[in-house]
């Protein structure tokens, strides 16, 4: 009994290693891999793929306006023409109308003064009068003087400046008329209150 169940005992580990190095020898299996199957369709044959926006066509290029017409350019010829000449004429027209306006304000300036010629120069006499009648004579003054004032007076006759022009006098007769026309300031004011002129040109010849 022993010795039967010693042989078996020895045969089963026999039987174990020789399993083993039976599944030692053999390669391992390979892992299994699915099988694919594809096939080439036409992209418009399916739905709901979405297709690419067209590109729009390339702009042609910019090749400018084309060039005007014989009958163009003598239009526009013409055209300018007679805007030369209309603006010509319009400037000669305010030309005109200018050079009329200045002769109406001379003609009336001159009426005006021819008018109120007696008056204008009866004022001017009073005031040389005046002037005289302060002029201190100086020792060098001869006989014969004239001489030329320019005046220049305020509304009211206040003389705020006098110079003097042409004058047949020495220095010293010069500065006694100067310093009349001072001591005759205010001036006598004008009979009509439209003659009165700032600037005042007073021939004063005293007499002897």
């Amino acid at each position: 009994m022993s010795i039967t169940l010693s042989v078996l005992l020895h045969a089963a580990l026999l039987g174990a290693l020789a399993y083993g190095w039976l599944l030692f020898r053999r390669p391992p299996r390979p892992a299994p891999t699915l099988a694919i199957e594809a096939r080439v369709v036409d992209a418009r044959s399916v739905r709901g793929v979405v297709q690419p926006a067209p590109q729009p066509p390339a702009p042609p290029e910019s090749v400018g306006p084309p060039p005007p017409t014989p009958e163009e350019l003598v239009q526009r010829e013409q055209k300018r023409a007679a805007e030369e000449k209309q603006r010509k004429a319009d400037a000669q027209e305010q030309a005109q109308r200018e050079q009329d306006l200045q002769h109406d304000l001379a003609a009336e300036e001159q009426a005006r003064r021819t008018s109120a010629g007696p008056a204008l120069a009866s004022w001017k006499s009073q005031i040389e009068a005046k002037i005289t009648h302060n002029w201190l004579r100086p020792p060098t003054a001869r006989s014969g003087i004239k001489c030329v004032l320019k005046v220049t007076q305020v509304p009211g006759g206040e003389v705020t400046n006098v110079s003097i022009g042409e004058c047949n006098g020495d220095q010293a007769v010069r500065d006694s008329i100067q310093a009349a026309v001072y001591r005759a300031s205010p001036l006598p004011p004008p009979p009509d209150p439209a003659l009165f002129d700032r600037e005042l040109i007073i021939q004063f010849t005293p007499e002897d």
